[in-house]
């Protein structure tokens, strides 16, 4: 099970009586700054392993599978709910969901 402390402060502070703070613009900043170098290199390191179709897009599943594989990786370490959340908050890559119902990405710089 994992506990992010940094959620429960937020959490906490956002339940005390007179706290105007905006939860989802303060979690959406932590999230982005949650995305060090370490992980992007990690990223980028399996998007690069990955299969890639003509285009250059890679399946991301595949890109996930081959992160978890060389490191411990989770997104929800990163205080992501799913892979492609933290793929959507990088500027790096671009999502795109095809007809078969699979979730493709590629990197844009």
């Amino acid at each position: 099970r994992f506990i992010e402390i940094k959620q429960l402060i937020a959490s906490y502070a956002a339940d005390k009586p007179g706290a105007k703070a905006d939860t989802a613009a303060r979690a959406a900043a932590d999230s982005s700054s949650a995305v060090d170098d370490e992980l992007l290199e990690l990223i980028t390191a399996a998007y690069s392993e990955s299969k890639r179709d003509d285009e250059g897009y890679a399946l991301l599943q595949q890109v996930g599978q081959i992160a978890g594989n060389r490191s411990s990786f989770d997104v929800r370490n990163y205080g992501f709910k799913r892979l492609s959340d933290l793929f959507a908050s990088l500027g790096n890559f671009k999502l795109e969901r095809r007809a078969d119902g699979q979730v493709y990405v590629k990197r844009l710089r």
